[in-house]
């Protein structure tokens, strides 16, 4: 299994854990696909190509303490900095109509060399777009601005702890 999905499959086992205990629903939101066969009605024909149907939100969205969630999760392999093309712009709409309507708006956000997660909120990012020209975030701002999320006793990585506090 690659990291990305290792990244993916601890928040999903998280949201599981989050479920279990009443403390929050918060799903993976799947992207539609239109899949294209060389004979549209044969189920047995191999799969010929496949492609998005339309652009999905973020990653994942629920609800907590009667608080709407929603964010997409970032990973970067890079030792100093999170790439800003990483971050798409309907996804940077979506969770800004999120937060302006009262919920929580936030990327979560992994680095692979620094083994540390992170919650960006959406309002930290766009501060961040405005008062820099860069085309990435380097760890050190993330690490000055962002709060840092950990595993703990009941979860694999209990973002909601920074989330809900």
């Amino acid at each position: 299994m690659n990291e990305w999905a290792e990244f993916e499959q601890i928040i999903e086992q998280t949201n599981q854990q989050y479920r279990m205990r009443k403390v929050a629903v918060i799903q993976k939101i799947a992207t539609p696909w239109k899949v294209v066969r060389a004979f549209e009605n044969k189920r047995s024909v191999p799969m010929w190509r496949a492609y998005p149907m339309e652009k999905s939100t973020v990653d994942f969205g629920g609800t907590a303490q009667g608080l709407s969630i929603w964010f997409d999760a970032k990973k970067s392999d890079l030792p100093n900095y999170l790439p800003l093309n990483n971050i798409k712009e309907h996804q940077v709409q979506f969770l800004t109509e999120v937060d302006q309507l009262g919920g929580k708006a936030f990327f979560l956000v992994y680095s692979k060399v620094k083994k540390a997660f992170y919650v960006l909120w959406i309002k930290d990012y766009l501060r961040f777009r405005k008062e820099s020209d860069r085309k990435s975030i380097p760890w050190e701002w993330f690490e000055a601005n962002c709060k840092q999320v950990y595993a703990s006793v009941h979860y694999y990585l209990d973002y909601l702890k920074e989330v809900l506090a």
